[in-house]
């Protein structure tokens, strides 16, 4: 277990991860700023413009996302302030992984308390995003992200992350999902974004961005992404996405990091997958242009 959280500057720099047991939990911040001011006796940033993720892993999905509910809750985390969670594996038989990316600088809405709605079977992934396009849409107002990953013997898992309990004014509305295979990520990455794009979508009205694999080790398997878009939210603004990705055969904390140089208060999602050649791929997706 990693309890205190490091602290980077632009340019990143790689560490090494820490795996204690069948449970693990690490945690990253990135301060946006080239010299941030420090506490002369813990060292400790005091620069409030920052992202931090945190890690939780274990041999089964839902006490991982028990685990990364506890940990964000730990960090001291408010309702409003987590900019994503998403669920990933190092393998098709890999410890159950989520990751959570946060801002304390962002505002509070009160106390933290998470809820979620799991589906952990063989389905095809279209009646994954339905279920979870239907989960999604009793209470829109509170949802955080909706993830999906591999998952042992065929199988995968989705989960729908939202904030409870529900906010004052909970609406209920229609959640639509669009999904972009390709042979490569960057490639699938493009044709998400153009997909998002055809349906109107306005910006603020993307709620998810998921990569996901339905086979790790094999090199003829789709990367593939998944977009769930709320198309009768306020939308403020024509939508326009990047993203940046990360990747490779290093440690998932060492992208976690490379990532968080490229999180700010635009992004929608950090999202990674396993890859072929006990790779990952890892994408952080944002709205870009001006707002209006």
């Amino acid at each position: 277990m990693m309890d205190q959280p490091m602290t980077h500057r632009r340019p990143w720099f790689r560490t090494p991860a820490v795996i204690l047991g069948s449970v693990t939990m690490l945690v990253g911040v990135l301060v946006l700023s080239p010299l941030p001011l420090r506490d002369s006796i813990t060292g400790a940033s005091r620069n409030p413009t920052q992202f931090e993720w945190v890690e939780a892993r274990a041999g089964e999905w839902d006490k991982g996302a028990d685990l990364l509910i506890a940990k964000v809750r730990e960090a001291g985390v408010k309702r409003g302030q987590i900019i994503s969670i998403d669920a990933h594996s190092s393998s098709e038989n890999g410890e159950a992984i989520f990751t959570a990316y946060y801002s304390k600088a962002l505002m509070s809405k009160g106390d933290l308390n998470i809820k979620y709605k799991s589906d952990n079977a063989d389905y095809d992934w279209p009646k994954f995003y339905d279920r979870a396009c239907a989960a999604a849409g009793s209470d829109t107002t509170d949802v955080i992200s909706i993830t999906s990953s591999i998952n042992s013997g065929g199988d995968a898992v989705t989960y729908v992350f939202s904030y409870d309990a529900p906010a004052s004014t909970p609406e209920s509305r229609e959640i639509t999902w669009v999904e972009s295979r390709s042979g490569s990520w960057n490639g699938a990455a493009i044709d998400i974004i153009a997909k998002i794009k055809a349906t109107g979508a306005k910006r603020g009205q993307v709620l998810s961005i998921d990569a996901h694999k339905n086979g790790c080790g094999d090199l003829d398997t789709d990367a593939i992404f998944s977009a769930y878009l709320d198309l009768t939210a306020p939308g403020y603004g024509d939508l326009d996405i990047e993203f940046v990705s990360v990747g490779g055969s290093a440690s998932w904390e060492s992208y976690y990091n490379q990532a968080l140089a490229a999180v700010n208060t635009d992004t929608i999602t950090y999202t990674a997958s396993c890859n072929s050649g006990g790779e990952v791929a890892g994408y952080v997706f944002t709205y870009i242009g001006n707002k209006r």
